[in-house]
C-alpha cells in the first residue's frame, strides 16, 4: 500500500532519539506526498487517469500512514533513555509534533469528503418547491421555498409557509395582461425514487390562493415590494412531509443589525438556487444553484415590467450581478461571507424579484420585507433570528 511505502522510507538508521526519528519521518513523509500529489495533478492524459485511480487512495493512505506514525513514535518511545526530569518534557514534544502532523494531513481528507459549500446544500435543495399554474396552453411558472415558522406556545409545534415573488401569484399587481390564478401547484420530489422507474418522481401540492372572492396569502403593505406568503394548511403539510422536502428555519433570516455590521453591500458573494424551466421536462426537479454578487444598492425604486409591452412599475430592489432568467422568480438569496462564522454567518438575504434582459443582472427583494409580513400574520410565532441547530450553516 501507498501508505506502508512512506513508513519504510520513514524509518531512520539511529533509534536513540524519538524527536529527532518522528521529525525525520515526517519530512519523509511531506516529500512523498508533495511528489504524490503534482502527479495527481498534472495535466496530462496518463495523470488525469491517475488522479481519479490515486486521489482516493493518496488521502486514504496518507491517514493510515499518520495514524501508524503516530502509533509508532509514542510506542517507541523508551522513557529509560531519558535523563531524569526531561522524559515528561520529551513526552510533550513528542505528542504535540504527532498531533500537529496528524491534523495537517488528516484533515484535509475529512474536508473533501463533503461539499466545499459552507452551508448545507441538501436542505437548501430540498426546501425548493417549482410553482406553475395553467394560463391558456401553456404554464406559468416561478419558484418558492419552504420556510419552518416555530410557535412559540408549543415549542413541537411549527407553522408551514410557502415564500415566493408576488408577481407569480399576482400578476395583475405587476400589470400582466393575464388574470390572477385562482388556484396554484407546488411541484416536490417523491422519497425513494429511481431512475428509469414509470412512477412519477414528483408529487403536485394544490394551494387555493382565493377564498370567498379574498386573497389567502398575504403581501407586503408596501406596494413596491415583490414578495407573497402562502400559509400552507395542515393537511397540504402532511402531504409536503410525505415528500423528499426539508424546510428552511426563519432563524436563518438575515436582520437589520446584521445586514448593518456585516457592511453587506457591492462585491459581496451570493447563492441562490431556483427552477430553470428548460429542465422542467424531466422526471425530478432539479433546483439549479446560481452564484453571484451584489451589483448596487439604489437608493431610488428600480422600474419593472412584466412583459416588454408592459408598462414599467416602480418596485424596491437590490440588482444582483449574475445570469438570471424566468423561472427564477422567488428563488431564496443567501450570503456566502468569505470566512464563515457564528459572527458571520450563511444567511437568507433576500428573494429572487425578476431578471434584467441581456445584462446578467437580478433583482432581489431584502428579506427584511418577507420577515415583515411573517411577523405581521404570525403573533403565537417564535420569530428568533440567529444561529440555530437547525440552521443551514455547517
Amino acid at each position: 500500500m501507498l501508505g506502508d511505502d512512506f513508513l519504510k522510507d520513514a524509518r531512520l538508521e539511529t533509534l536513540e532519539n524519538p524527536i529527532c526519528r518522528l521529525d525525520t519521518a515526517c519530512m519523509v513523509l511531506n516529500r512523498k506526498l508533495n511528489h504524490c500529489q503534482s502527479l495527481v495533478g498534472s495535466d496530462s492524459a496518463a495523470s488525469r487517469t491517475s488522479r481519479h485511480v490515486l486521489g482516493p487512495l493518496l488521502h486514504t493512505s496518507s491517514a493510515a500512514a499518520s495514524a501508524n506514525l503516530v502509533r509508532r513514535a509514542i510506542s517507541q518511545y523508551d522513557a529509560r533513555q531519558s535523563e531524569p526530569g526531561v522524559c515528561t518534557v520529551k513526552r510533550i514534544l513528542v505528542v504535540f509534533v504527532v498531533v500537529l502532523l496528524a491534523a495537517v494531513l488528516v484533515a484535509p481528507v475529512l474536508r473533501l469528503r463533503g461539499s466545499s459549500m459552507p452551508f448545507n446544500v441538501g436542505i437548501v435543495k430540498k426546501s425548493i418547491v417549482f410553482l406553475y399554474y395553467p394560463k391558456g396552453k401553456d404554464f406559468e411558472v416561478g419558484t418558492g421555498f419552504l420556510v419552518d415558522i416555530p410557535s412559540q406556545e408549543d415549542p413541537k409545534r411549527s407553522f408551514v409557509a410557502i415564500v415566493t415573488a408576488r408577481h407569480i401569484v399576482d400578476p395583475q399587481w405587476e400589470g400582466c395582461s393575464w388574470t390572477n390564478p385562482q388556484e396554484i401547484y407546488a411541484r416536490v420530489n417523491v422519497k425513494n425514487f429511481k431512475v428509469g422507474q414509470k412512477e412519477d418522481g414528483t408529487d403536485d401540492v394544490p394551494l387555493g390562493l382565493v377564498n370567498q372572492g379574498k386573497n389567502v396569502w398575504w403581501a407586503s403593505p408596501n406596494d413596491r415590494v415583490d414578495v407573497a406568503v402562502i400559509p400552507v394548511s395542515s393537511t397540504h403539510v402532511e402531504q409536503l412531509l410525505r415528500n423528499d422536502v426539508r424546510l428552511i428555519p426563519v432563524a436563518d433570516f438575515a436582520t437589520k443589525a446584521e445586514t448593518a455590521n456585516y457592511k453587506i453591500g457591492i462585491g459581496d458573494q451570493i447563492v441562490t438556487a431556483g427552477l430553470v424551466p428548460a429542465l422542467l421536462d424531466a422526471q425530478r426537479n432539479y433546483p439549479a444553484f446560481k452564484f453571484g454578487r451584489i451589483s448596487n444598492i439604489p437608493e431610488e425604486a428600480i422600474n419593472m415590467k412584466c412583459t416588454q409591452a408592459d408598462k414599467a412599475l416602480p418596485r424596491d430592489v437590490w440588482l444582483l450581478a449574475g445570469n438570471f432568467v424566468g423561472g427564477n422568480s422567488g428563488s431564496p438569496v443567501y450570503l456566502l461571507p468569505p470566512v464563515p462564522s457564528l459572527a458571520h454567518r450563511v444567511m437568507l438575504i433576500g428573494i429572487i424579484a425578476g431578471a434584467i434582459p441581456d445584462v446578467d443582472l437580478g433583482q432581489m427583494v431584502p428579506s427584511e420585507y418577507v420577515f415583515d409580513v411573517i411577523q405581521a400574520h404570525y403573533p403565537t410565532a417564535n420569530l428568533y433570528r440567529g444561529h440555530t441547530e437547525h440552521s443551514i450553516m455547517k
